[in-house]
């Protein structure tokens, strides 16, 4: 630098005339591409921190010391670096190929950060597959800290974002090779994520099952077979693809078997074709349609007839269901058929059982209104009836047997003929209590004095010749 001899004193360079603050310029822009190093009173600045530059004034800014050539990088660091975030190491030994080096390097970290900080968070709310977390609260603490510290290790990594800082790459080979055990955790984690999803929708249908499936079916035991095999698999740090598998197959066989379960506890349950067909024509029967014209009948038990509509009612029809309507929901969609909580009956066999049961109905009644038109107290009332209603019951009494399709007036002479004797009911269960009551070892006489002694009670303050029993039973 010299004096120049102008009238106003001005510093600059001897042999391009460039003045200190521009040369500050030319040479800052030459230590950003590290080209050079300069060297101040006390420091040095270079690509790595060149921020220094801004806090000394413009006189300072020239007044540095010399300048000189920039180390070289730690060509072992960078690469170790390269390999560990799957970059072409050697595009380090060629400088032309620095900037794309850098720029591929930069771009994996960024990568690796964001599903570092994804799985951090993951980590602390692990999901759960039958009620098991996919990582354990102590391994997720581990795994926790050593994410962390390769978060803090890959944002460090984004500071060198041009190719002239790496000569000041502050860490050495080794400690950038140990980082790749903690990517190898990241990458088990991304793994039992997997395990998650190739998952979850099996776990979610077998859960759902258990909870349809009654509590005695043979088929729970291949559900917990099949979680036992989940669990096994993972309790294991990094399962195998070969046990995933093997796992998942045993899932998809139980809900297989499931399937099969539930169409035949479906077919149980519910009424085919076949069988519907005979529902509605029970529901259209004859006797069913001459018992209701019957049942205001005094002497008659109605809610034995209503018990056996409700009953046929109850009788649920399906024949829709197929397999394939069950491969993504455990239960129908046509009806919503619940085996653990419906019965699973033979419906085919109920209806057989109704079929008899109102045949059966038919005789009883018949015989309860025919032998009651022979009671002395209703023959006395039969006199006092219009003389055609007199010749309806004539008609009931001569032949035995009640009209499948009463008249109004036959219906309303019964009603008025039968209406002065007194129904008292005893349901059987009543019965039944009364006789265990006496014992299980007992005379005959005690048996019968403890029946007794419930008909009196039954009949206390009516007139016997005018009572009528009529026995109930209520569980039927």
């Amino acid at each position: 630098m010299v004096v120049s001899s102008e009238p106003y004193s001005v510093e600059y360079e001897r042999t391009n005339k460039i003045e200190p603050e521009l040369m500050a310029v030319v040479l800052g822009s030459l230590a950003y591409h590290g080209d050079i190093v300069i060297s101040y009173p006390g420091e040095k600045v270079d690509a790595g921190n060149l921020g220094l530059l801004t806090r000394r004034s413009p006189t300072e800014l020239g007044r540095f010391k010399h300048i000189e050539r920039p180390r070289d990088m730690p060509i072992p660091a960078i690469m170790a670096l390269c390999r560990l975030v799957g970059v072409n190491e050697n595009m380090v030994k060629k400088k032309e190929l620095h900037k794309d080096m850098l720029r591929a390097t930069l771009e994996r970290c960024s990568g690796l950060i964001d599903r570092t900080v994804k799985r951090i968070q993951w980590l602390k709310n692990v999901p759960e597959l039958w009620g098991m977390d996919l990582v354990d609260d102590a391994r997720a603490k581990e795994h926790q800290e050593s994410l962390g510290k390769l978060k803090d290790f890959l944002e460090g990594i984004q500071a060198y974002d041009n190719p002239a800082k790496l000569v000041n790459f502050r860490y050495s080979e080794d400690e950038v090779i140990s980082q790749q055990s903690r990517i190898n955790i990241l990458d088990m984690l991304d793994r039992r994520e997997k395990l998650f999803s190739q998952f979850q929708s099996l776990v979610s249908y077998i859960n759902q099952a258990e909870v349809l499936m009654p509590d005695n079916h043979p088929w729970r035991t291949s559900a917990q077979d099949a979680k036992g095999e989940l669990a096994k698999l993972l309790a294991e740090d990094d399962p195998l693809q070969e046990s995933a598998m093997s796992v998942e197959r045993a899932l998809k066989i139980s809900r297989s078997e499931y399937v099969n379960a539930y169409i035949d506890l479906h077919k149980r349950a519910r009424l085919g074709v076949a069988d519907d067909k005979r529902k509605q024509q029970l529901m259209k029967d004859r006797r069913l349609e001459k018992l209701k014209r019957f049942r205001s009948l005094p002497l008659l038990d109605a809610r034995h007839l209503e018990r056996w509509i409700d009953r046929v009612g109850s009788l649920r029809s399906c024949f829709a269901l197929t397999e394939k309507d069950l491969e993504s929901k455990p239960r129908c969609p046509h009806c919503n058929f619940n085996p653990g909580q419906e019965s699973t009956v033979l419906s085919s066999q109920i209806i057989d059982e109704l079929e008899d049961a109102l045949i059966d109905m038919e005789e009883r009644w018949t015989h309860t209104v025919v032998s009651s038109l022979h009671d002395p107290t209703v023959e006395e009332s039969i006199k006092l009836l219009e003389p055609s209603s007199q010749g309806k019951i004539a008609e009931v009494i001569e032949c035995g047997t009640l009209s499948d399709d009463p008249s109004d007036e036959l219906v309303q002479a019964l009603i008025e003929v039968e209406g002065g004797l007194q129904k008292v009911e005893i349901d059987m269960e009543e019965v039944r209590q009364a006789l265990i009551a006496a014992g299980s070892a007992r005379k005959p006489d005690e048996v019968k004095d403890r029946f007794d002694e419930l008909l009196s009670k039954k009949i206390k303050g009516s007139s016997t010749d005018k009572v009528r029993i009529v026995f109930t039973d209520k569980a039927n």
